[in-house]
């Protein structure tokens, strides 16, 4: 049995061409399922591959979510988005950071050789704006710090970036930010080589229960459209296709962490064609 969940996807989905340069990026967005108490394993699981290959020149900047642990401060959502009431704001930052400094600690216990980097709002590693008023301090990003990014890329391993951003409207110091979309902003702006989006799906389900093997992006929107699929499948489905579709990013996967299976759930190749249920066994 391989010791490393993340073994086959990066062997045999990343090109050897990035394993010989010092510059493969890779973005992983963790889901708040994988961060609550009784999935710690699958968690430390997943930790555990990114200190192996962030050891063998693999550059991983981790985004986090962490819904369940806000859900009591910002209940509402509106298209996939969470409704931000401005008065919240600060104990939404602290919940965030304390995910950030718990994945840190995670990582360092596992080995990792530097120590990973928190690239909170303070950094303005990336800025927002308000997405919609109706949405309050609910931002949607829009600047990125290049010249940061360059400099800690010669320098760290890994970066935990939590879903909280600088924000560019004065009314707010920071705004909330939908993880999903913000790893797809990172990946484009750092030219990521893949993105791994990490979820607790089943797959893109149609309305008679079945698996959708072989989407299109147009298959996407129409089964948002009907209400088949939810509007947070919808964001991560979507922006992962139009990143692979116009080659921003090499390789953009949605997938789930399971224990004993190293791949499973909607894959997104590199042709943007969407498959379901292609495992590599362990």
């Amino acid at each position: 049995m391989k010791d490393y969940f993340l073994l086959d996807i990066l062997e045999h989905q990343i090109s050897s061409y990035f394993f010989a340069k010092n510059d493969c990026v890779v973005v992983v967005k963790i889901g708040g399922f994988y961060i609550q108490d009784d999935k710690q394993h699958l968690l430390d699981q997943l930790l555990k591959d990114i200190v192996y290959w962030s050891e063998r020149n693999i550059f991983f900047i981790i985004v986090h979510g962490g819904g369940y642990c806000i859900e009591s401060l910002a209940p509402n959502k509106i298209g996939g988005y969470r409704v931000t009431p401005e008065e919240r704001l600060n104990e939404i930052n602290f919940r965030f950071a304390v995910i950030s400094t718990e994945l840190k600690a995670k990582l360092i216990d596992l080995g990792s050789s530097k120590e990973p980097l928190i690239l909170n709002h303070d950094t303005r590693f990336v800025s927002s704006v308000v997405k919609n008023d109706s949405l309050g301090g609910t931002g949607t990003p829009l600047g990125f710090y290049s010249n940061l990014f360059c400099d800690i890329r010669n320098k760290e391993n890994i970066c935990i970036v939590p879903p909280i951003t600088h924000s560019y409207d004065k009314r707010y110091d920071y705004l909330n930010v939908n993880a999903d979309v913000l790893a797809y902003f990172i990946a484009v702006n750092t030219f990521a080589n893949y993105l791994l989006v990490l979820t607790d799906s089943d797959g893109i389900i149609d309305d008679n229960g079945n698996t959708l093997l072989d989407p299109s992006t147009s298959d996407i929107k129409n089964l948002h459209n009907n209400k088949i699929i939810s509007d947070g499948m919808y964001l991560k489905s979507i922006y992962c296709a139009e990143l692979v579709a116009s080659s921003m990013v090499h390789y953009a996967k949605i997938t789930q962490v399971v224990e004993g299976v190293s791949l499973k759930n909607t894959i997104i190749n590199d042709s943007g064609t969407l498959f379901v249920n292609k495992n590599f066994s362990n």
